[in-house]
């Protein structure tokens, strides 16, 4: 991995060039490889929306402050607390027109167990964290001594309300397949694209099956396929799911 300093200096020069809107006060985690993966991996489909954007799983909310600064209307979740906190400053500090709510997008609403912590990877911090589901394993590899507290949730069906939205991007570490597979679908209707990274390692290949045959219902899926050969589980990484006509 190339040092802080040489990500640093790459990214923000082609920053400068291809989003000079976005400053380093829109990076609240100080982290130019999140920032260099995020704009320019070429996993998430990165391009402007003027109308309703929702950020599920917005973390430090390098994605909500883009599309912020580009025109949309975005509502950004995200449930660790502590991560929530450097998003809702870097929110109220640059002055965006975006709303964030330190809330875990679930099944139904109320409160249910995250399990959040840091780690040193290079000489970045990263902090990520995951729900803590029993039945499924602990997927938040960085810290698995990290204390499991409650945090509100609230179901993905009363989050979309009753409102079209031009993009939700869901980045919530193997939830998103108990999340979508409890919406009923003419709640996804009301998305014109869905970017949605799969998490392969929580989900049998039935449950794959059965999430993918309803997205199908939807969504047009486009994306890299992670796996060659499998005919469920590793189709993709990060798809974009665009609404059916």
């Amino acid at each position: 991995m190339d040092s802080y300093d040489t990500v640093s200096e790459r990214v923000w020069a082609r920053m400068a060039i291809e989003h000079p809107e976005f400053t380093r006060s829109h990076n609240a985690l100080a982290d130019p490889y999140a920032l260099e993966y995020l704009m320019f991996g070429g996993q998430i489909k990165v391009e402007p929306f003027k109308g309703n954007v929702m950020d599920v799983g917005a973390n430090a909310g390098i994605l909500t402050a883009y599309w912020a600064l580009n025109g949309a209307s975005v509502t950004a979740y995200e449930a660790d607390p502590v991560t929530f906190k450097m998003l809702s400053d870097m929110i109220a500090r640059t002055n965006l027109p975006a709303t964030a709510i330190n809330a875990a997008i679930w099944s139904h609403s109320g409160e249910v167990k995250f399990r959040g912590g840091s780690c040193i990877d290079h000489d970045r911090t990263v902090r990520g964290g995951c729900l803590w589901v029993p039945q499924r394993p602990d997927g938040f590899y960085e810290d698995p001594n990290a204390p499991i507290v409650t945090v509100p949730c609230i179901s993905f069906t009363e989050a979309l309300g009753d409102r079209e939205w031009d993009c939700v991007k869901m980045d919530i570490e193997g939830s998103e397949f108990e999340v979508l597979m409890s919406t009923p679908v003419e709640s996804l209707r009301q998305i014109k694209q869905l970017q949605l990274e799969f998490h392969h390692w929580w989900a049998s290949n039935q449950q794959y099956k059965d999430l993918l045959t309803k997205l199908e219902s939807v969504f047009t899926i486009e994306g890299p396929v992670y796996e060659p050969g499998h005919e469920w589980a590793g189709r993709y990484v990060w798809p974009v799911l665009t609404r059916k006509i």
